[in-house]
This record gives C-alpha cells, sequence and structure tokens, in this order.
C-alpha cells in the first residue's frame, strides 16, 4: 500500500482561485464565430460581448478564449488600450478558471502592463490578486506575496477599502503557505486576517465574508486553535443558506474537513468530504478535487480501512498525473514566453522577405507607368492633403465655438453658485451672532431671579454651569462639523441647565442608535428647536411635558427629529416671527450642505403642529451622512 507522507492539507490557493459564476449549457463554437464575425466592432459592442460571456464556467474555456481574443484584436483595430487590457484580462481569466496557468500569467501579464501604463488602478488591483493567486497555487510564495503588497499599496493610496480587505486576506493566506511549508507558526497570516475582517464586515458582503471566515478559521486550525476555528466555520454555516453560494460552500466544506482531521475525527472529516466531491465535479475544481481524495486516503488509513485507503490513494494519483505539475510551473512560463517571442520573430522575418520580394517585382513591373502616373499622384495627394486642412481646421473652429459657449455656461453657473454661497453664509452669520447673546441674556435673567429669591446655592450652580456650556459653544463654534456623541454631550448639558431653573420638570430624551456612532454633524443644529420648545411650546400648561430627540439614518441620510408634547405653533403670537425666523436660517444651513449633491431626500425640512399631530410639534429634518474617518 502506498504511504502518503502526513501534512497539513490546507489548499488556500484553491480557494482563492473559485469561480462565483454557475455552469450554464455548452455553447457551439463555429455559431460563436458567426455571431462574432457579425458583432460591430465599437467599443460599446465589445464591452457589451465580453459582458454577456462572463455567465459562462470553465467548462467552455474554449468559448471563453475566443472570444477574449477577438476583443484584443479589436481593440487594436480601434487604438483602445482599455479595451485591450480587458481583452488581455478576460482572456487570462477564461485561462485561470480552467488553471491553465502559464496561458493564463502571460495575459494577465500583459493586462497588467498597460493598466499600469494608463494609470487604470482599480484594473491594476484585479490583476495584482489575480496574479498573486496564481503564484500561491503554484507554491511561489515569495513572488505571490510581492505582487498582493504592490495590491495593497495602491488599495490603501487610493482608499479603496473592500479590496484592501479581500487583498489582506489573501496575503494572509500567503503568510500560512509560508508559515506551513517551513514549519513555522502563523502569526503573520492571523495579523493580516485580523486587519482584513473589520473592512470585509464593513462591506456587508455576503460572499466575502463566507471567505474571510473560512481564512481566519485555516489560520486558527493551523495554530492549533481549534476552537477558534470551528467557531468561524459556525459564522460561515449560518450565511450559507441558497444555492447561490454552493461554490463557496464548496471551498468551505473542504476547510472545515481539514479541521476536523487536524482533531482527529476521521469519520467526520470523511462525510463532510463525500459531500465536497459532487461540488468540486460541479464547478470544475480538479486541484481541490484531487486534494479531497488525498486526505481521505489519510483518513480511512487512520481508521485502518486499508481498502478504500489504497481506492482514494489510486483515484488521487490518476487525477494527479492529468494536472500541470505545480513545480514546473515558472520553467513552462519561461519556456512558453521564449516560444511565443522567437515564432513572433520569425514571422516578421517572412513578412519582411516576402513585402522585399513584391516590392521588387513591383518595381520592374510599374517602372514605366510610375513616371507617367507621378505627377497625377502627386496632385491628388496636394489635393487631398488642402482638403483635409481645410476640414480639420472648419472643425477646430467649431469645436472653439462650442467649447467657449460650455465655459460661459459653468461661468455663469459658478457665478450664481458663489452669490448663493455669500448669501447663505451671511445669514448663517447673523443668526449665530444674534444667537449667543440671546442666549447669555436669558440664562443670565435667570440667574438674577436665583439671587432676588435668595436661592445663593442655586444660582451659584446655575453660574457654573453656564461656564461650563458658554466654554463647550465657544469650543464647537470653531469647528465645521464635531461628532454625534460631542452634540448629545452637549445638548445634556443645555437641557440640564434650562431644566434647573424651572419649578415644573420636563422628560427630556435622546434616542440614538449604534449605527450613528462616528458620525458628524455640524454644530448648533438640534439646540435652537429644543430652546424654541422649552421658550414657546408652553410645556408648563401641558400634563407630563416632554422634549424628544431622535437621531436615526433613513435611505442614506441622517435624519434628525425634535418632538413636543406643547400647545403647538400659534401663528398670532409675537414669538412665531422669531421661531419662523430660526427655521429658515436652519433651513438655509442644510440647503448650503446639500448643494452640489445629486442624491438628496425629497424634503429637507418639515414642520408639523397640531391640528395636523395629536399633540404639540415635530420638528424634522435631514443632514448629509459624514463619518469621522
Amino acid at each position: 500500500m502506498i504511504r502518503f507522507v502526513k501534512k497539513k492539507f490546507f489548499i488556500t490557493g484553491i480557494f482563492l482561485l473559485c469561480v462565483t459564476k454557475n455552469l450554464v449549457a455548452g455553447i457551439n463554437l463555429d455559431s460563436l464565430k458567426n455571431k462574432l464575425t457579425k458583432t460591430p466592432t465599437d467599443s460599446v459592442s465589445v464591452v457589451k460581448q465580453l459582458k454577456s460571456m462572463e455567465k459562462f464556467g470553465a467548462d467552455q474555456r474554449e468559448a471563453l478564449v475566443i472570444t477574449g481574443k477577438w476583443a484584443i484584436k479589436q481593440a487594436t483595430n480601434l487604438k483602445s488600450d482599455y479595451l485591450r487590457m480587458m481583452g488581455n484580462q478576460f482572456t487570462g481569466n477564461a485561462y485561470l478558471r480552467s488553471e491553465m496557468f502559464v496561458e493564463a500569467s502571460i495575459y494577465l501579464t500583459e493586462a497588467l502592463k498597460i493598466a499600469e501604463k494608463k494609470k487604470f488602478i482599480a484594473e491594476q488591483v484585479d490583476i495584482l490578486r489575480l496574479l498573486g493567486s496564481i503564484y500561491s497555487t503554484n507554491k511561489q510564495e515569495p513572488k505571490a506575496i510581492e505582487y498582493l503588497k504592490r495590491c495593497i499599496d495602491l488599495c490603501k493610496k487610493n482608499h479603496m477599502e473592500a479590496m484592501l480587505g479581500k487583498t489582506y486576506f489573501q496575503l494572509a493566506s500567503m503568510q500560512a503557505n509560508l508559515a506551513k511549508k517551513y514549519d513555522h507558526k502563523n502569526d503573520s497570516a492571523v495579523y493580516y486576517s485580523k486587519l482584513g475582517l473589520p473592512l470585509i464586515l464593513k462591506q456587508k458582503d455576503t460572499a466575502s465574508i463566507i471567505k474571510a471566515y473560512a481564512l481566519l478559521a485555516q489560520n486558527f486550525s493551523y495554530n492549533g486553535m481549534y476552537d477558534s476555528s470551528i467557531h468561524y466555520l459556525n459564522q460561515a454555516d449560518k450565511l450559507i443558506t441558497s444555492a447561490r453560494y454552493d461554490e463557496l460552500r464548496m471551498t468551505h466544506l473542504f476547510f472545515k474537513a481539514s479541521v476536523l482531521y487536524d482533531q482527529k475525527k476521521y469519520s467526520e472529516t470523511i462525510k463532510i468530504f463525500e459531500k465536497t466531491l459532487p461540488l468540486t465535479k460541479k464547478f470544475n475544481s480538479p486541484s481541490l478535487q484531487r486534494m479531497c481524495y488525498k486526505n481521505m486516503a489519510f483518513a480511512y488509513e487512520e481508521l485502518k480501512d486499508y481498502a478504500n485507503a489504497f481506492k482514494y490513494s489510486q483515484m488521487y494519483i490518476n487525477l494527479h498525473d492529468s494536472i500541470v505539475s505545480t513545480e514546473n510551473f515558472a520553467k513552462a512560463a519561461d519556456i512558453q514566453n521564449k516560444y511565443e517571442r522567437e515564432k513572433k520573430g520569425k514571422e516578421i522575418l517572412r513578412l519582411n522577405n516576402e513585402r522585399q520580394i513584391n516590392r521588387l517585382e513591383l518595381d520592374a513591373a510599374n517602372q514605366k507607368q510610375e513616371q507617367l502616373t507621378m505627377f497625377l499622384v502627386s496632385a491628388v495627394i496636394v489635393l487631398l492633403v488642402l482638403v483635409a486642412l481645410a476640414i480639420l481646421l472648419f472643425k477646430n473652429i467649431q469645436e472653439r465655438k462650442k467649447a467657449y459657449i460650455q465655459l460661459q455656461v459653468k461661468s455663469d453657473e459658478v457665478h450664481r453658485q458663489t452669490l448663493q454661497l455669500a448669501k447663505q453664509e451671511r445669514l448663517i452669520a447673523q443668526f449665530q451672532s444674534q444667537m449667543n447673546p440671546h442666549f447669555v441674556f436669558n440664562a443670565l435673567h435667570n440667574i438674577q431671579g436665583l439671587v432676588i429669591t435668595n436661592e445663593d446655592r442655586k444660582a451659584t450652580q446655575q453660574i457654573q454651569s453656564l461656564a461650563q456650556l458658554m466654554r463647550k459653544t465657544f469650543t464647537n463654534a470653531e469647528k465645521e462639523d464635531i461628532t454625534i456623541e460631542e452634540e448629545i454631550s452637549y445638548l445634556n448639558k443645555y437641557i440640564e441647565f434650562e431644566l434647573a431653573a424651572r419649578d415644573k420638570k420636563i422628560n427630556f430624551e435622546i434616542r440614538a442608535g449604534h449605527d450613528v456612532e462616528n458620525i458628524q454633524v455640524p454644530p448648533m443644529m438640534i439646540q435652537p428647536f429644543i430652546e424654541n420648545s422649552i421658550k414657546h411650546a408652553e410645556l408648563d400648561k401641558v400634563n407630563n411635558p416632554f422634549i424628544q430627540v431622535v437621531i436615526q439614518i433613513e435611505n442614506e441620510f441622517l435624519k434628525i427629529t425634535v418632538n413636543d408634547n406643547g400647545t403647538g405653533i400659534k401663528k398670532r403670537e409675537n414669538s412665531y416671527d422669531k421661531l419662523s425666523h430660526s427655521m429658515t436660517v436652519i433651513k438655509s444651513r442644510i440647503e448650503l450642505l446639500f448643494l452640489g449633491k445629486q442624491n438628496q431626500p425629497d424634503e429637507l425640512f418639515m414642520v408639523k403642529t397640531m391640528p395636523e399631530i395629536e399633540a404639540g410639534t415635530s420638528i424634522s429634518f435631514y443632514l448629509p451622512l459624514v463619518y469621522s474617518y
């Protein structure tokens, strides 16, 4: 019986090379070629054709390669670097999905050269990750890590958090491979996994989260932390609930079986591998299928079931012989590159020889005719050049005229917006300059009343609270934005000060969910409405008076609502004009915050009062979502 050398058998590269599309019915290659000859060769049609082929699986490699090479040819004719990069990337992916690594690396390397030259950042990130996967799968971890670190630098520089999280996990798997290869602890793998997990969870992409949990489970298992490993595998189990995650379920089951093997639960290991094998065939993953056979042979051998151990050992060997040897990958790639260069060189030499022979024959046959037609040809060329220059001149004049008109329109729009901004800033400055003295006057008036009534202790406490409140007000006034936590602290301090001088208590409540943490708001946007409720809502005339502030995220905006159960807004009272003025200025501030933004709520500012609502007044307004990181 053949005995295999036992070792850890997590195959991270296989996980990263899995395809995310389901297999579909086969394609007739002749029909495809016929269709491509009839497809328009403009950029939009080429991109559309590439997109339409993305749904096909690895078993349709020939069709995908034909389409990719057709796109490269059209891109060359159109002189479009972006299309040429897309065509090479598409073709490289087609080979990669069938685990033809040499061909895949050739086309992906060409795509990367174009992306780097033309500064296509997002495409550079994708291609670097794919190349890292190829070299990782073929046991060339240092080269894979080099590509992934370049990818991480690009993601950090361009604030691409989603791709940064995925790349951290990919780098973690590379470090795990190296640790396994040299029998070291994979502390680096755990470190990069922990860096990537918050970024992955933040994107709320179920597929990416499943992959992240699986890789974390792998790293903890390698360090012998099986409880942590099983915890993350169970977390992934909760997310894999539909058939569209079957391909992720395949690699997830493989990892889970591997952890159980490490725990010497061989019977459970075999059961899970038996569930994994049909998926490896469905998604055409021979490398993963081969590893299932190998590890099932190990498990049966541990159970002393030598018949099944021998059976799966033979299945592993047969499949292994049909897969390109990873140890020869680098050499094969180098040979392939040299062959392609030599083939191109021979083709160029052949074409040059043919052109030279044809030129000599043509010169001999047309020597007499050249002298007769030279004058006519020259005249025609000169005429064509003059016509072309006239057309170019006319087109240039038209384009300059059009550009001037567009520039004038934009200039008028900028001027209009500048005037609007200046007007809004004057209104805000006017309101803020009035608001602070008005508030201080009222506060001092209340303290004066406490002194007159000999409530010295209470007056002293109010003076101390006023000093703290004014210090906080002046500090916030110097900032464009403050955090929700700072705003809530300020509002609580303000209401505590206001209610201390009142005989009748008012219930004050602020409701803010965990999802509004780390959000910033402009200062003094909520306090005026609370002050209006205290000063003008006549809360002392109602039972159980209350003021409620609700802060929540709604439709990608921050919504703030201030409710009270007072007597409502009475338009005949003198205070209404002041109240209306403050609302108008706050509304202007809100419109200023949304100025120039395409995504806006249907209504920025809303006021509801009796009898439209049952009691009191409700004021709601929206602010853009601004995070502190």
